[in-house]
Parts: structure tokens; sequence; C-alpha cells
């Protein structure tokens, strides 16, 4: 696919796409975010890669197919009156499905691996749904595009081209979220989306780690996987002593921080 072409795919279309369904949800008919941002990462997959069939022949492709568990999940979560406790039991055993599927056949130990993916898919979760809290929409949205912008960057200094474009689709869409208007008040903020994101960055980084082409070092990849979990500063005593917009402020500013910082090390380490 030509430069231009993967362009409009993966970047342009999911912008339109989530943006526009959240603008249309918002003005007539009530559309989650995870219904949004999963419907539309499945579609841009397509249109770059093609959808994989139930037995991708690349593993890498079962991206697609631990995206749509995500989004499922998105959707049962996000019902009125579930309580708490029941959230985080879906929430933990997508993350177990997603991380046995995404886990790769050749990583040594597999079972660690599936157990550490796991863990890390529920903790980013746990992570972003207290972030959320403090910080609103418009903090979570510009949180997740910067970390999703810095995990397509460490995945293409590893040489991993198409995982890059993948993430780029979440950053994407994200970015079309915010331009349909985000929502001032956190308590109005719509959380279904979450999952999807908390699936995918430590699921693409495991990926990039085993199919490292480069001088990538392992903890980039990790950093980068769990790199909203900066943003936590938000809610720990200095942030919330922070008055007005500040704890916002202060946690994407933590995210940003950490990510220049990362993006900066992989660069210096000879990624290209």
């Amino acid at each position: 696919m030509i430069e231009r072409e993967a362009l409009l795919a993966g970047v342009a279309l999911p912008a339109a796409m989530c943006g526009g369904l959240l603008a249309v949800g918002r003005a007539r008919w009530p559309i989650p975010a995870s219904l949004a941002h999963g419907g539309t990462f499945c579609v841009a997959f397509a249109v770059l890669f093609g959808w994989p069939g139930f037995r991708p022949i690349a593993h890498w492709q079962w991206v697609a197919y631990a995206a749509t568990l995500a989004t499922v999940a998105g959707l049962v979560v996000s019902r009125d009156g579930m309580p708490a406790f029941a959230r985080r039991v879906v929430v933990l055993l997508v993350s177990v499905l997603c991380a046995a599927l995404l886990t790769p056949p050749w990583a040594d130990p597999r079972i660690g691996w599936v157990v550490a993916l796991t863990l890390a898919m529920f903790a980013l979760w746990f992570a972003l749904v207290a972030i959320a809290r403090s910080v609103g929409e418009a903090g979570v949205c510009a949180i997740l595009m910067i970390a999703c912008v810095v995990s397509a960057r460490v995945l293409l200094a590893g040489g991993n081209g198409k995982l890059a474009q993948a993430v780029a689709i979440l950053a994407a869409a994200t970015l079309g979220q915010i331009l349909a208007g985000v929502r001032p008040r956190a308590s109005d903020f719509d959380a279904s989306g979450l999952p999807l994101f908390a699936v995918l960055l430590p699921g693409v980084s495991i990926l990039g780690h085993f199919n490292n082409y480069s001088s990538v070092p392992t903890a980039a990849f990790v950093i980068s996987a769990l790199l909203p979990c900066a943003g936590l500063v938000a809610i720990l005593k200095p942030g919330k002593q922070t008055p007005g917009r500040g704890a916002t402020l202060l946690a994407i500013g933590s995210v940003l921080l950490a990510g220049a910082v990362l993006v900066g090390w992989v660069t210096l380490r000879g990624g290209s």
C-alpha cells in the first residue's frame, strides 16, 4: 500500500469515523465509546491489512481479534447497575483470553509471558479508570493519544511498521474523539472504550518485543505499554492539591515527559 493510501486509511479514516460516530451519538442516538473506538479500529485494520482468517497467517494479526474481544468487554462493563466486582471479573477474563492470543508460541516460558501480559492489561485498565475519574475525558484522551504515538514510535524503531500502523489507528481515533468535542465533567466520561486501549497497548508491545529487528531494549516495550500509568500522578496528593485544571495538566505533562524521554532513549540506542 502506498504512503498516501496508508495515511488515509490509518489516520484520516479512523479520525473521521470515530469522531463522526461519537458526534452523531451525542446528537441523536447514544453510541458507546467502546463501539466507536472498537468499530473504527476493526474497519481501519481491515482496510489497511485485510481482515485475517480465523487462523491468521501471521501471529501479529491476532490483534484484530483481541480488539474485538476488548470492544465486547467494554460494552459489557458499561452496563448500568453492573457491580464493580463483576466489571473487574469481565476485564480480567478478557485480559486472559487476549494475552493467550497475542503471546507468541515461541515465547519462553509462554505461560509466564501470558500471566505477565494479563496482569499488565488488567493493571492498565484499572489505572485508566482511576485516572479518568480525576482528569475527565479531555485528559484521558490526551494521555491515550500521547501513549499511542509513543508506542508507534517504539514499534517503528524495532522494525515493526505494521504494528506501528495498528496502534496509530488508536491515536487517530482518539484525535477524532477530541475533535468531536469532549465532555467537561469527569462524571460524564464514557469509560467503555478503556478496555480496548488496556488490551492493545500492552498487546502490541509484547508482539514488538518478540519481533524486534533492531536494538530496542525490552524495557522500552514495557514502558511504552504502561506509559499512561504516569498519569496516576493526578490522583496522588500533589495532584489532588493542584487547583483548577492543574491535576489534568500535571497528568498529561507527566505522560508527555515520560514519553519524550522514552523516545529519546530509543533513538539514542540506534532505533530507526
